[in-house]
């Protein structure tokens, strides 16, 4: 779908306004379902002004579209609060949606954040904190990661600024449970995430999350490989000499990382966090407990090649 004449430049005046503006072409509908998976390697679903991005599985556009309804939804991200609109619109014979993104943060919204405060209105945050945080944990959940890890990807796309995914999973974590119970399990996950999050920096900029069970992703905002994968190293290192105290006793394990940098490639969210899953795997066939990413799989070859040579 090519973007031209007076819808581009009614685009632009948009854009003047907000901080993204896309146009999205929804190809997943219930009418072309059937069709998805012959679609599926098409480079791009989404259009955008100022940065280059493909659709992701949260996006209220594509919803937009299938109801012919405006939506809009609110995102939290590095300390700032973002308002997505979405609105279905008409161009030529086909029927696509533009997404609109603006920092709310205002004054004004400001001033609301504070009366809510003041008056120990706590709703919009318990609202929040039940939408996106791990209940278990107490850190950040996958809804949180669907929600935000795409706004990050258009963020290193137009700042030119790298994100690193760091990605861990507790070694032989089902051992765990299965020799001490769920609930001794359950102790090792509120443990290895205090753990991590001790080496994130404290400025709203990097977070933890919990990916899903025993695995767990990081955020690491304008840092690139090698700093992420000594920050990796630090995270597993301090795991490995940690001993947990438990119900059950004191419990020492170990943890594989994967790491990969996001420059701005031509991937979606899917595509990247199953690059990271890729090195985390990697790491679980080197033996576990260590750390894989790109660097470090390429240094791996080459020492096999000068042991051969």
């Amino acid at each position: 779908m090519e973007i031209k004449g007076k819808f581009l430049e009614d685009l632009k005046v948009f854009s003047g306004y907000f901080d993204f503006v896309q146009v999205i072409k929804p190809l997943e509908t219930k009418a072309n379902s059937s069709n998805s998976r012959k679609r599926q390697n098409n480079k791009e679903d989404c259009f955008c002004l100022s940065h280059g991005g493909e659709k992701c599985k949260c996006c209220i556009a594509l919803k937009a579209a299938e109801l012919n309804e405006t939506l809009f939804n609110i995102v939290q991200l590095h300390g700032d609060v973002f308002i997505v609109i979405a609105m279905p619109v008409r161009f030529g014979q086909e029927l696509v949606a533009i997404e609109l993104v603006k920092c709310i943060n205002d004054q004004s919204v400001e001033r609301l954040f504070q009366e809510l405060k003041d008056n120990n209105h706590d709703a919009f945050a318990n609202l929040y904190n039940l939408a996106n945080m791990d209940e278990l944990t107490n850190i950040y959940n996958r809804r949180y990661i669907a929600n935000t890890l795409p706004m990050e990807m258009g963020t290193t796309r137009m700042n030119q600024q790298p994100i690193s995914l760091v990605m861990a999973d507790i070694d032989h974590f089902k051992k765990v449970n299965d020799q001490y119970g769920h609930g001794v399990g359950d102790e090792i996950l509120i443990a290895f995430a205090d753990v991590i999050s001790k080496y994130i920096r404290q400025n709203g900029r990097d977070c933890v999350a919990r990916y899903g069970g025993e695995e767990f992703l990081i955020f690491l905002t304008n840092c690139q490989e090698r700093e992420a994968y000594e920050v990796a190293e630090r995270m597993r290192i301090h795991v490995e000499k940690t001993v947990t105290e438990t119900t059950a006793g004191p419990i020492s394990i170990t943890a594989s990382f994967g790491v990969h940098t996001f420059n701005g490639e031509d991937v979606n969210m899917q595509q990247l966090l199953s690059i990271v899953d890729k090195y985390l795997y990697l790491a679980k066939q080197a033996g576990r407990n260590c750390t894989m990413s790109r660097n470090m799989v390429r240094q791996n070859e080459n020492d096999q090649i000068d042991r051969s040579g």
